[in-house]
């Protein structure tokens, strides 16, 4: 049981709630709600998991979800209004990766890595390639004229950034804890920001004040027992 839920919210959930949520959302706004991930991930430590919290702890959670609240209310001439609907799409994402990371902390410390990310890949695989082949993935990758540049793309995103990554992060869990491991997803919306940038997104005033207060809660969340 506590596989299957790694593989659904781990893995499964998230990857489609993303891409769903990226049709409309830039990568660099993306990347900064993903910085809610640790938030989440101490919140269910400390309601369901049994884990200790601190006063400073819970201040943290507030200015991550002030920031957070600033995004989906944001409006000005450059970003128009925020695509609130794709937007929760992308915190419910986060809050699967803190019932993941809680799960293989409390539950699959004992297990490798390889083996939590093999089996975990393996249980939501079948019904991947089921949906996959009741699309029109084959007719796009041979008639779009970049469909193969694009298959190649995914595939490389799915070894290393998923299944790689994934390993490198069921590790680091267990060496350390859910919530200092989950922490690394707050360097995630400083390479999401640079690549919008490149990309020619735009990135208004009021995310960079919700960057401070995810980051200020973030900060309070892990650090404020030294």
């Amino acid at each position: 049981m506590p596989l299957l839920v790694v593989a659904l919210c781990g893995s499964a959930f998230p990857a489609f709630l993303y891409a769903k949520a990226q049709t409309d959302i830039a990568s660099s706004v993306a990347g900064l709600l993903n910085a809610m991930t640790p938030i989440f991930t101490l919140l269910l430590a400390a309601t369901i998991f049994g884990g200790k919290t601190r006063s400073k702890q819970y201040i943290g959670i507030i200015l991550g979800f002030l920031g957070t609240l600033i995004i989906f209310l944001s409006k000005d001439e450059t970003t128009g209004d925020f695509p609130y609907t794709l937007g929760m799409l992308i915190v419910l994402a986060t809050l699967c990766y803190g019932i993941s990371a809680n799960t293989i902390g409390s539950k699959l410390r004992h297990v490798k890595p390889l083996v939590i990310s093999t089996i975990s890949f393996s249980m939501i695989g079948l019904f991947a390639v089921l949906y996959l082949f009741r699309s029109d993935f084959i007719q796009v990758t041979h008639s779009h004229p970049e469909g193969l540049q694009s298959l190649l793309a995914l595939l490389t995103l799915s070894l290393i950034g998923t299944f790689l990554a994934n390993i490198l992060f069921f590790k680091l869990i267990q060496i350390t804890d859910p919530v200092f491991s989950s922490s690394v997803s707050f360097i995630t919306p400083i390479v999401a920001m640079l690549w919008g940038f490149m990309d020619g997104e735009s990135f208004s005033l009021y995310f960079f004040i919700a960057l401070v207060l995810i980051f200020s809660g973030v900060f309070l969340v892990k650090y404020s027992d030294k």
